[in-house]
């Protein structure tokens, strides 16, 4: 039985105030950082799973994983720390829905193009920022993108994300089916191309309001049939329909871009995430640098009654106007853009950073405080020896001139 962690404070600086989500290795919660006055999210890592050093590996594996990953779409990463017999770690508070949830108000309704564009902006460039650094996700979905009130766009939960240079990269048991690559079910070696996979998925879904795969489809005689089962037997051996299927208005050059990412085969996908977009470019002839970098968010999903001023001049917004039926490129009208949001940094100040892990650091590893208080008192008692030993040395000099006078 999970403890309630609500109303409690860790380290004596971070006190929990709202629970926001549970999966199956760790809880999220609202703390308030008592030092700083600022809110964060905390990951706590299921107490029935604490002792499981499989479990451990992964949550540390996270904690190092994202403190290698600086950039404006990735949530930032503060630190991983212990305390009171909880391992968590803490990031910024995001205040504002999931991808997830905004589809779901879509109510299977297809995502307009240029906001499904600008989510794709994101989550390409912060991809690929990943994947240089020898980094993959390993769960690319909608749940684990997060929007602020701003309509800033952010990836999260490098929760299993492995190394591409690693021997061994995932199981079949990690990961989320509806978005998970064929190679990834198999328990195979995975490259970048497995995120593209996800990406094709993720991006079918905002053209048309539907995914892919949804265990539609009856399995083999002999093979489990319970939804996942079915939805991983569709990544495997089931051809992807086409978006144009469900939503005529896409045009067939960024379907065909969509079918291409996810072909079952990674080596006849795209490289990289970089030559996906490029592609995208050419097909909706425009360039994505001339995109807004915030996306649209619906009212309904703005935090209700509250005034919010971004801290940068409106963004301009681009209005889709098709050039014709069953043509593949897209013409954009500029028009001003209502101001929409808040500042995309909710966080003023900085958080405390622990101390820096090895690259497979133990469990025992883990800092119990942040490093800012232990380096405050170290400098303040190396600078008050030094002080005492200055003294000591002016004093005795001192003396010795009065002898010898």
């Amino acid at each position: 039985m999970r403890r309630d962690l609500i109303g409690e404070t860790l380290l004596n600086q971070f006190r929990i105030e709202t629970f926001i989500a549970a999966g199956g290795m760790a809880t999220v919660y609202r703390v308030w950082d008592l030092q700083r006055s600022v809110p964060l999210a905390m990951k706590v890592l299921h107490p029935e799973l604490a002792e499981d050093p499989a479990f451990i590996t992964r949550f540390e594996r996270e904690a190092h994983s994202l403190q290698m990953l600086i950039h404006p779409n990735i949530v930032p990463f503060y630190g991983l720390f212990r305390d009171n017999g909880l391992t968590f770690l803490l990031e910024r508070y995001i205040d504002g829905p999931t991808l997830d949830e905004v589809l779901r108000w879509q109510a299977g309704r297809p995502m307009a193009m240029v906001d499904a564009l600008v989510y794709f902006k994101a989550m390409y460039t912060s991809l690929g920022y990943a994947h240089a650094q020898g980094i993959i996700h390993c769960d690319v979905k909608p749940g684990n993108v997060l929007i602020d009130q701003g309509g800033h766009v952010y990836l999260t939960d490098f929760g299993i994300a492995r190394y591409m240079d690693a021997a061994v990269t995932t199981s079949s048991g990690l990961g989320t089916p509806l978005y998970m690559p064929p190679e990834q079910i198999r328990g195979e070696r995975l490259t970048a191309r497995a995120d593209i996979y996800a990406l094709g998925i993720l991006l079918f879904e905002l053209l048309t309001g539907a995914r892919p795969f949804r265990g539609d489809v009856d399995v083999p005689p002999g093979m489990e049939d319970s939804q996942s089962d079915r939805v991983r037997y569709q990544q495997l051996y089931v051809p992807p329909p086409d978006p144009r299927s469900i939503n005529p208005q896409v045009p067939a050059g960024l379907a065909q871009v969509v079918l291409s990412a996810l072909d079952k085969d990674p080596d006849q996908r795209y490289p990289n995430v970089q030559a996906m977009a490029n592609e995208i470019a050419g097909v909706v002839a425009a360039r994505f640098e001339t995109l807004p970098d915030r996306v649209r968010l619906p009212q309904e999903m703005l935090r209700h009654g509250a005034a919010w001023e971004s801290e940068s001049p409106p963004e301009e917004e681009m209005r889709e106007t098709a050039t014709g039926p069953g043509n593949s490129a897209v013409g954009w009208e500029w028009e001003p853009e209502p101001a929409y949001g808040g500042p995309g940094d909710t966080l003023p100040g900085q958080p405390p950073s622990p101390r820096p892990l090895p690259d497979r650091p133990a469990a025992g590893s883990i800092p119990t405080r942040p490093l800012a208080r232990i380096s405050g008192r170290l400098i303040g008692l190396l600078a008050a020896l030094a002080l005492l030993t200055l003294c000591g040395l002016v004093s005795l000099n001192l003396l010795r001139g009065l002898g010898q006078g």
